[in-house]
C-alpha cells in the first residue's frame, strides 16, 4: 500500500506531514510517495517551495536549489494523477491499523508530540549530507559550528501577534551569555533582509550575519549552527529539531506565544523565554 504526501504549507508543515507518513511507513508498511503536482497543475511546495525566503527574492539567486534535488532527493515521486484507490488521512490520525487502500496525507498534521517522535525516520529519510551544498557553506561562511541560528519571521504569512520583540531576542541572547555561551557569532535566518539591523535594531548591540540564500541552503546552515533561538515557525522549529538530534548538547531558546499546540512541539529540555516584555 501507498501513502501519498503532496505538501500543505510551506517546508516546515511539509515536514509535519511527512513525518506522520514514515510513522505508517515504520508501522505498517507502507510505501511513501511524495506528490510533485497539484490538482490545478501548479508545482507541490515539495519540489519548489516559497518559504521563507520569499520577501528575501531569494529565488532569483543563481544558487537556487529545488527541494526535490536536494534534501528529497532520495525520495520515490509520483503525479497527482497517477494517485488512486486512496483514502484521506486529515491532521489527527484516525488510522490504528493498516488499511486494504491507499492513504493521501490531507492535513497539516501538526498535532504529532514531539516527545514520541522518532527523529531517526525522518532524519534518514531527507537528503541531509549534500556534500555540493556543505562545500558551499563551508567555503562562503567559513566554520559555523559554534554559531547561534536566530530566526525571525516578519513577513506576509505571518499575524502581527506571531512578531517577536527585540526584547524577546535580547534577552535570548543574555540568557545564553548567563550560560556562559559564546553569543558574539550570530547567523540570522530571516525573511525579512533588515529585520536585524533595521526592524529590531539589535544589530548594533549584538552584531550578526543575516543570510540571504535560498531556503534549503539556509536551512542546511541553520542545522550546522550550535544553538538556536527560535522564531514562531515551522521551518525554524525543524531546524532546531533536526539540528539537535545528533548532538544533544545544543540548546534551544523558544518564545511562549507559540500559536501552536507548544506542549506537544516543543522538546522538554527546551528553555522558554516567557517575560521580555
Amino acid at each position: 500500500m501507498h501513502i501519498y504526501v503532496e505538501g500543505l504549507g510551506g517546508l516546515g508543515n511539509s515536514l509535519f506531514q511527512i513525518y506522520t507518513a514514515l510513522y505508517y511507513v515504520n508501522k505498517y508498511n507502507y510505501n511513501i510517495i511524495l506528490i510533485k503536482d497539484r490538482q490545478n497543475d501548479q508545482d507541490s511546495v515539495l519540489i519548489n517551495g516559497t518559504g521563507v525566503t520569499k520577501n528575501l527574492n531569494a529565488k532569483k539567486n543563481t544558487n537556487f536549489i529545488s527541494y526535490k534535488d536536494s534534501i528529497f532527493s532520495k525520495c520515490e515521486w509520483t503525479s497527482y494523477k497517477e494517485m488512486n484507490n486512496y483514502i484521506t488521512l486529515g491532521s489527527i490520525r484516525s488510522i490504528e491499523s493498516k488499511t486494504e487502500t491507499n492513504i493521501r496525507i490531507g492535513g497539516h498534521c501538526q498535532n504529532i508530540n514531539s516527545s514520541t517522535i522518532n527523529f531517526d525516520l525522518i532524519y534518514n529519510y531527507l537528503n541531509l549530507q549534500d556534500n555540493s551544498i556543505i562545500s558551499y557553506i563551508n567555503n562562503k561562511y567559513g566554520d559555523i559550528s559554534n554559531c547561534i541560528c536566530i530566526g525571525i519571521r516578519m513577513g506576509y504569512d505571518h499575524s502581527p501577534k506571531d512578531i517577536l520583540s527585540s526584547k524577546y531576542y535580547e534577552k535570548a541572547l543574555e540568557t545564553y551569555k548567563q550560560m556562559n555561551i559564546d553569543i558574539s557569532n550570530l547567523i540570522i535566518l530571516s525573511d525579512t533582509n533588515n529585520a536585524w539591523n533595521d526592524i529590531l535594531k539589535l544589530n548594533d548591540k549584538y552584531p550578526g550575519n543575516t543570510i540571504i540564500e535560498p531556503d534549503i541552503i539556509q536551512f542546511y546552515i541553520g542545522i550546522m549552527c550550535k544553538h538556536y533561538i527560535l522564531s514562531i515557525s515551522t521551518y525554524h522549529l525543524w531546524i532546531a529539531y533536526l539540528g539537535t538530534h545528533k548532538n544533544h548538547h545544543k540548546n534551544v531558546i523558544y518564545p511562549p506565544s507559540w500559536r501552536l499546540p507548544k506542549d506537544k512541539l516543543i522538546l522538554p529540555d527546551w528553555i522558554c523565554i516567557d517575560n521580555f516584555s
